[in-house]
């Protein structure tokens, strides 16, 4: 049980109140895979959002040259 000893965690068995030792372990494998998946889709998210802000930034910053052109021109 050394390799799944934070199944131990009280935490982890409120989360996994199972019996056999097989089912704790599949628990365990799904609780970190779930972490590890949520703190990845995460990282994507901060990623788009900071991609997301650039893009709105340059449309702005594209709006306001264009708007100082045509009040040049007009």
């Amino acid at each position: 049980m050394t390799l799944f000893a934070h199944a131990l965690n009280p935490v982890f068995e409120e989360r996994c109140s199972l019996n056999d030792e097989l089912e704790v372990r599949v628990c365990v494998l799904t609780v970190f895979i779930k972490t590890k998946l949520e703190a990845e889709l995460q990282l994507i998210e901060e990623k788009h959002q900071s991609k997301k802000r650039k893009f709105a930034e340059g449309s702005e910053q594209f709006h306001d040259e264009y708007m100082k052109v045509i009040d040049l021109n007009g």
